[in-house]
């Protein structure tokens, strides 16, 4: 790889990985809306609902690293043309299609990262979570539960407890 193709790289990353982050912040804000009402409609505490984030993150990042790609890609290309670095690169001799690579190697790079996460890594971690959640949820609501009581948190339907055995 030539020093030119490691500088547009280099000129590429530090864009997606602000953009990775910017998208993933935005995702990251209706976790934590979920985890503070768990913490306080269900009780739960606030350190085991705050695991739901670690277990919910290769979803996030199945989403954000492409959009951050396509952030960090745009965003390089327009300081690169801004600078007029695009045109020094073709007056030194460099064709669109050496230019070009380093975009292409850096897409194909995190979408074989997407692919491996979307099907390795997501099942994997949705079944975790869906299990974490209900075991949550069990604890939360054997707690909760009365004898002689109507619960209404179930939409479109009312149960009664009647006597439970202890």
């Amino acid at each position: 790889m030539s020093k030119a193709s490691r500088y547009l790289l280099r000129t590429i990353l530090p864009a997606v990985s602000l953009g990775v982050g910017f998208y993933l912040s935005l995702f990251l804000v209706r976790a934590f809306f979920e985890i503070i009402e768990l913490s306080l409609r269900q009780g739960i505490p606030f350190l085991k609902a705050s695991h739901i984030i670690l277990l919910s993150m290769p979803g996030l990042l199945v989403m954000t690293v492409p959009m951050g790609l396509l952030f960090g890609i745009l965003f390089a290309v327009s300081h690169l043309q801004r600078s007029n670095e695009l045109l020094a690169f073709m007056s030194l001799g460099f064709t669109r299609k050496q230019i070009i690579t380093p975009f292409i190697l850096a897409g194909l790079g995190f979408a074989f990262l997407t692919a491996f996460l979307q099907i390795y890594v997501l099942p994997r971690s949705n079944s975790a979570l869906v299990n974490y959640r209900l075991e949550l949820l069990r604890s939360a609501m054997s707690q909760n539960i009365n004898s002689r009581r109507f619960i209404d948190s179930f939409p479109n339907k009312i149960l009664y407890i009647g006597d439970m055995d202890t």
